[in-house]
């Protein structure tokens, strides 16, 4: 049986064991970052006298997680004086579609920056502090779930989209490099071995991330349910100048499936499109309950090959090294990345001009813009450098595409499909019809070594390839 607190500790002690969430509950009270020491006291004392536990305190929102016996104790909490809210606390998983196809696909710019001097948080299932590529750009760690002190990946989510925003290429001699391989990265494990993880992990880790010096919180990650707390915590998180990039999540197509915390509005949610330009299948769309567009953009997230973590992910390895991995939780990351750069221009960036820069100079897709399918658009870092005064550098002359390859018996090379008026097929799922995209395939050439055919077609390094 738990210890019960006593109402007398000016701070209760806290159970840093991590419960099932079953009859875990998030408690949130009113004067969020002021004075917590009537709280304390009220909790505390509601502790001893129903048996419960406090299992942690978030003085990012004024919350606290605490573990009860019963519904009916649970419904005492929210006759607490100056309690704002009570939820359960539910499950987020890794944003990741794992019946999608598995290759790469190119999604990356000559811009000439790299990010350095930028520090991203990458709260998700942690990260691969041997891997090649990660480990000379991890400055930070903090492991919410076991506590171990040295940075790992036991599902390989997290090491994934870390080489998607900072990996420096060096097991591929620079072939898999990510989008700003000279930025920093603070590794927060919040999710399991298993990919998810309890909402009140996912509470300590973004209070976490907000009280680190990273600019930048990457989150791809997200429940179908809703969370006051969590989006109380991404928009305080906001509020102290971290720019918070969530994966829009993969409960697509259908309309109003954006979850949380992607629906808030302080969050750059970002969508999932192809090398066609076309939406993914799985990616959610808008609007949200509110009525607000979401996502707010998009990017690429669909065969994307980046790090693997050590002993992962057998089935998807492309080699010792490499894997690819397609679902919003890839289109994050690019689009994290993307702000590294933006933040190496500018140290100053807050959060609202960010949002403003990427849906200023995305490149627009869909019926109309913005819409809740693509947001504004693809991101577009020429425009960005471009909007921001930069100076770019000459453009990289495009290769001569590699001859497709020829058709073998039982896997034919489906040929490219031609703009039509109406309703277009996404090459990433012909079943499945979208609005029309005015730009089909622009500026995308058919992949040299792409077969949309084979599923183990490898296709091409991502870096390298001019996002325009």
């Amino acid at each position: 049986m738990a210890t019960a607190l006593t109402a007398q500790a000016s701070s209760p002690s806290l159970d840093t064991a991590h419960g099932t969430g079953i009859n875990t509950y998030i408690v949130a009270f009113d004067s969020a970052g002021g004075p917590f020491r009537a709280w304390d006291d009220q909790i505390g004392t509601f502790a001893a006298e129903n048996n419960a536990q406090v299992m942690d305190h978030y003085s990012l929102i004024n919350a606290y997680s605490i573990s009860v016996p019963t519904e009916e104790a649970a419904g005492r909490l929210r006759q607490l004086p100056g309690v704002r809210y009570v939820e359960k606390d539910i499950t987020f998983h890794a944003s990741l579609a794992v019946s999608a196809p598995q290759v790469g696909a190119p999604v990356a710019w000559d811009s000439g920056l790299t990010g350095k001097g930028v520090t991203v948080c990458v709260v998700d299932t942690g990260i691969d502090g041997t891997h090649p590529d990660l480990k000379d750009r991890i400055v930070g760690w903090k492991d919410i779930v076991g506590n171990r002190t040295t940075p790992y990946d036991d599902f390989g989510h997290g090491t994934h989209c870390a080489g998607i925003i900072a990996g420096t290429g060096t097991a591929s001699g620079g072939k898999y490099r990510g989008v700003a391989p000279e930025a920093d990265l603070i590794g927060v494990k919040v999710l399991s071995k298993n990919g998810s993880g309890n909402e009140s992990d996912i509470l300590a880790g973004i209070q976490y991330a907000a009280g680190t010096n990273a600019s930048i919180i990457s989150l791809s990650l997200g429940s179908d349910e809703h969370s006051q707390a969590i989006c109380d915590a991404v928009s305080e998180a906001a509020r102290r100048g971290k720019i918070v990039v969530c994966a829009v999540g993969n409960s697509g197509p259908k309309g109003g499936s954006v979850g949380c915390p992607s629906h808030n509005k302080d969050a750059i949610t970002v969508g999932a499109i192809d090398c066609n330009d076309y939406v993914c299948s799985f990616s959610s769309r808008g609007p949200t309950k509110d009525g607000n567009i979401k996502p707010d953009v998009v990017a690429p997230g669909w065969r994307i090959v980046s790090c693997r973590a050590y002993g992962i992910m057998d089935d998807k390895a492309i080699d010792h090294y490499y894997l690819s991995e397609s679902g919003s939780s890839m289109a994050c990351p690019m689009v994290t990345g993307t702000v590294a750069l933006m933040v190496q221009m500018d140290p100053k960036l807050t959060p609202q001009k960010a949002r403003d820069i990427l849906t200023k100079t995305a490149c627009p897709l869909g019926a109309s813009s913005p819409n809740n399918d693509y947001g504004y658009g693809r991101v577009n870092i020429t425009g960005i450098i471009a909007c921001m005064g930069g100076k770019l550098k000459a453009p990289t002359p495009t290769p001569s595409p590699t001859p497709a390859p020829s058709p073998t018996p039982g896997n034919p090379v489906l040929p490219t499909p031609s703009p039509q008026p109406g309703l277009m097929p996404s090459p990433e799922d012909p079943g499945y019809t979208n609005p029309m995209n005015p730009y089909p395939r622009y500026p995308f050439p058919q992949f040299p070594g792409y077969n949309p055919a084979d599923p183990g077609s490898p296709g091409v390094a991502y870096p390298g390839y001019p996002m325009f």
